[in-house]
């Protein structure tokens, strides 16, 4: 059950939307993270997706650190080795995540064989920030975050 609320905003567009998985691909390739994937994802891919960035984020909404990071990929949590570490991070870095409350999602994007699933978040002052979740397959076959960055809905970095 997706606990999301839907914002009235056209989604963006998909020129838009590559432009901002281009960016998106371009900092993760800097940083070293990356998520190899040989083909699109299918419908409950999509949908799997969806359903971890709604869990991570009502997670985040509780201040549940354990429950945040279990949808952590193995890189994120290589870099933020325990919870606390990595929640510290998403409170000081991604506020707009940490406590969404009204968001939406774009249609997924493939980028360099990268998965982007783009997020639209109202912020509490008003404007949309998008952030741009790269998802990753695990060797289970479930799905994990990988990697996000925010854009303002103007394209330029936050």
């Amino acid at each position: 059950m997706s606990s999301h609320h839907r914002l009235d905003p056209a989604p963006l567009s998909t020129l838009r939307i590559r432009v901002l998985a281009l960016l998106f691909g371009l900092l993760m390739a800097s940083v070293g993270l990356s998520a190899a994937v040989a083909e699109s994802p299918g419908p409950e891919d999509v949908a799997a997706f969806r359903e971890v960035i709604d869990s991570q984020i009502a997670a985040f909404n509780r201040d549940d650190a354990e429950g945040a990071y279990r949808f952590a990929s193995p890189g994120i949590k290589s870099i933020f080795p325990t919870a606390e570490v990595f929640l510290a991070m998403v409170r000081r870095g991604y506020h707009p995540v940490y406590r969404a409350k009204v968001y939406s999602f774009d249609e997924v994007a493939m980028m360099d064989g990268k998965i982007v699933q783009p997020v639209r978040i109202a912020l509490p002052e008003g404007g949309i920030v998008v952030a741009l979740y790269t998802m990753e397959r695990q060797a289970d076959g479930s799905w994990r975050i990988a990697g996000c960055t925010l854009v303002r809905e103007s394209g330029e970095s936050v």
